[in-house]
């Protein structure tokens, strides 16, 4: 989880996912506020052995957190 993040403040957030195997689930990355908590990106399945770059722009009116 990442530390809070100034309002109105603009963030790409990338990272790095390994998703190999069978039995792979869901890798889900929220967007949280005091209130509120939202789905910005998800994905779920085997994806080849391999790493993948993912990406995703984050904004929002009040401090927020990665998560």
């Amino acid at each position: 989880m990442s530390a809070w993040i100034e309002p109105g403040t603009v963030i790409c957030l990338q990272f790095w996912y390994h998703m190999f195997g069978k039995h792979i689930g869901q890798l889900n990355v929220f967007q949280a506020t005091n209130s509120s908590e939202m789905l910005v990106w998800s994905l779920s399945g085997n994806q080849g052995d391999k790493w993948m770059l993912a990406q995703a722009t984050l904004q929002a009116k009040d401090h927020f957190k990665v998560k």
